[in-house]
């Protein structure tokens, strides 16, 4: 899963939007838009933040710096606790030459201090899209530790896991008001594109998807998983 590879695989799938959204960590984004530009794929760089009720919450940003910015307030956050690698293996940044630029000592497992809507208004500040992620999952979802999907939550959308039918979808009741996308979420690169959201919008940015994510404007989405539409 190094950039160069994630880029290769996106481009064996015909995917021209990716994201990399490393677990409390950023820096392998840099590497993937490097890569990913050079070949036409447009790249949103993210990370995965795990709140304080372990709930994840993905975030976007347009720009690499936008994410960096971010990504150092969250990694202040996490608690000061080392990596083990010989329990959790090494926590590498890799280069677009698939070389080890760095190891990430800090654990990176671990919740930050901030709740769900703290790292959603910290995202919304730095200008980027945030999205509660796989919210039907039985773990890490706010459905699994919450038991809901507040109202008053001020995210831009919902993911749901690419495996679900539409009438999955339906039972959810999740609240109307939220969108709804996918994305493969892929740990291993034969996963990647098992789902996707298609925007129909005029560029690649955080302002168009926003636009999409809410059809205004003329801009509108759908999203594809395992067995086909789903929205």
């Amino acid at each position: 899963m190094s950039p160069k590879a994630i880029v290769e695989s996106a481009l064996k799938k015909e995917l021209n939007l990716i994201a990399v959204t490393d677990h409390n960590s950023y820096e392998n984004a840099f590497y993937t838009g490097k890569i990913a530009n050079k070949y036409g794929i447009q790249v949103l760089y993210g990370m995965e933040v795990q709140t304080s009720e372990e709930v994840h919450v993905l975030a976007f940003f347009d720009t690499f710096e936008s994410l960096e910015n971010f990504g150092k307030v969250i990694h202040e956050h996490l608690p000061d606790i080392p990596n083990n690698p010989e329990f959790f293996g090494d926590q590498v940044v890799v280069d677009e030459n698939d070389e080890i630029v760095r190891f990430e000592e800090k654990l990176l497992i671990n919740s930050v201090d901030f709740t769900i809507d703290e790292v959603v208004s910290l995202i919304k500040s730095y200008g980027g899209l945030s999205v509660l992620s796989h919210v039907n999952a039985s773990h890490f979802s706010i459905v699994s530790q919450l038991g809901f999907v507040p109202q008053e939550v001020s995210v831009d959308a919902l993911e749901i896991t690419y495996d679900l039918r539409p009438e999955d979808l339906e039972a959810l009741n999740l609240p109307q008001k939220f969108p709804v996308i996918t994305s493969s979420d892929s740990h291993y690169l034969a996963d990647i594109g098992r789902g996707y959201t298609v925007f129909f919008m005029e560029s690649p940015s955080i302002e168009e998807i926003k636009k999409a994510l809410t059809k205004s404007e003329g801009r509108d989405y759908m999203v594809f998983g395992k067995h086909g539409r789903i929205v």
